[in-house]
């Protein structure tokens, strides 16, 4: 509804006239189409138990996502459990980033976005790096 009426208004308040930023539609854009992909995995993988809970961290993550893109900060209580997995994600590309000359060695990089991507891979891609990752290791499988 925000994306419709933001439209039908031309970008502009209701009630003043005032220009209204695009940022809103976007942000409800964005927010559909990672619920509709992550109902489309879910759907896939026939784990609709998982649905409420994948819901419920695409929306969340993307809005950290933004804020830290907004204001290089976020709040500990929410992202500190998902540090490891984004801060290797994150390293890496600072790491080239860095090495390529594009951001300076004390320049500023969001880890935000990278938490997101970060956790999108995991619940996508998890299991079968933990069982490529205990195969290399010679751990027995069962």
């Amino acid at each position: 509804m925000p994306v419709v009426s933001w439209l039908l208004l031309r970008g502009r308040c209701r009630s003043c006239a005032a220009p209204t930023s695009v940022r809103h539609p976007l942000v409800e854009l964005a927010t559909a189409g990672l619920f509709a992909a992550v109902t489309a995995w879910v759907a896939h993988e026939g784990r609709w138990a998982l649905l409420p809970v994948l819901l419920h961290r695409a929306a969340a993550g993307l809005a950290l996502a933004l804020i830290d893109l907004d204001v290089h900060r976020l709040p500990d209580a929410i992202v500190l459990p998902a540090y490891p997995v984004t801060a290797v994600l994150g390293g890496l590309v600072g790491v080239a980033l860095v090495a390529t000359g594009v951001l300076r060695r004390r320049g500023h990089l969001p880890f935000g976005p990278f938490m997101l991507v970060g956790a999108a891979l995991g619940v996508v891609a998890g299991g079968g790096v933990v069982h490529w990752y205990l195969a290399m290791s010679g751990y027995p499988l069962a």
